[in-house]
């Protein structure tokens, strides 16, 4: 390889594949969400645009393969209660997927995340190499959607496993979530009509702090459900914590269900075949790519994680797969053996 070819690894192919498929597996990428109205879904940003417009926005997954190709993009992961911007007032250009559109979505929210300012500390990210930040975990809060370093964050020891994180910020603006990390409240022994919170006043007169509540579900089902705490909810606009199904976990959950349960690529594509071409052209095109595959996997072994994969390793699979393909009519007549 020359100096100015770019150093490609096993681990590099692996991650590539694991986890930027995963990531958005299952995602429509020719359909704009914006008929399903608000909902929890990934958005970006596109700073291309905001420059133009100054006005902070979100798009669709579809929309920012489709209408914002090769933008500068912000990826906010996911957003509850949100619409697609792409093509409203926001924006000087028409979005591609769905032209009819209101000229501005009033219940989306919007923050410094959409300039890719992130924590309590506005780091971009990625965050520059050699600093503090670079290295540093990061954790969604749940109210404002923000993602925290860990290390701007009062986490103790004792409570490194959790499903929510709500920051200080946050809990000053909800003071009443105090009250719920406290051993004297005890929601199993609610009496049922009667404030869960009542007799606990003090306890959401501390100073706020980060809460981690370690079960999500547990947590939001636990949050008292009398008609003064639902008024309360209403006005401090956070009903949404009294959902488990709306949560982020829950969204990631259901994700992560569905992407072990959808067929591949190669299983899809076998099967549109055998719908258009019939069972044995279906037959062949799966034996083709089991080969590559097997061949491929067997390449990527050997070299390790860490090895270079060079232009001699492709053209190594390639041969490979081809001399195995020369082969196969003789195979052909014996289902059983084994490449």
């Amino acid at each position: 390889m020359s100096e100015e070819d770019e150093v490609v690894t096993a681990a590099d192919i692996e991650a590539f594949m694991s986890e930027e498929e995963k990531r958005f597996a299952g995602l429509n990428d020719s359909i704009c969400t914006y008929s399903e109205g608000y909902i929890r879904q990934e958005v970006f940003s596109c700073l291309t645009c905001y420059n133009e417009t100054n006005e902070l926005a979100g798009v669709c997954f579809a929309c920012s393969q489709e209408c914002h190709d090769g933008h500068e993009l912000v990826e906010l992961y996911t957003r509850r209660q949100f619409t697609c911007d792409c093509g409203n007032k926001k924006f000087k250009q028409e979005c591609k997927l769905e032209t009819d559109k209101n000229p501005v979505n009033k219940y989306n929210k919007y923050g410094d995340t959409f300039l890719n300012k992130w924590c309590f500390c506005k780091t971009s990210y990625p965050a520059e190499k050699d600093t503090p930040e670079a290295d540093a975990e990061m954790i969604m809060c749940s109210v404002c959607e923000n993602w925290f370093h860990n290390i701007h964050l009062e986490l103790s020891e004792e409570e490194n496993d959790f499903e929510e994180l709500i920051c200080r910020e946050c809990v000053a603006r909800l003071p009443f979530l105090l009250a719920y990390k406290s051993p004297d409240l005890k929601p199993g022994e609610a009496k049922e009509g009667t404030c869960l919170l009542e007799g606990h006043e003090e306890l959401t007169k501390s100073p706020p702090k980060d809460l981690m509540f370690q079960k999500a579900k547990e947590f939001r089902e636990n949050l008292c459900k009398c008609n003064k705490c639902k008024s309360m909810y209403d006005n401090l606009e956070c009903v949404f914590l009294t959902d488990y199904e709306e949560s982020a976990v829950k969204y990631n959950l259901d994700r992560d269900q569905a992407a072990e349960n959808k067929p591949t690529v190669c299983e899809e594509l076998v099967q549109k075949v055998r719908n258009v071409y019939g069972t044995e052209v279906a037959t062949h095109l799966s034996r083709e790519l089991e080969v590559f595959k097997a061949v491929m996997t067997n390449e990527l072994t050997k070299i390790g994680k860490d090895g270079i994969v060079t232009a001699d390793t492709v053209k190594r699979i390639v041969s490979t797969a081809n001399e195995i393909r020369a082969k196969r009519p003789r195979l052909d007549d014996y289902p059983d053996a084994e490449i």
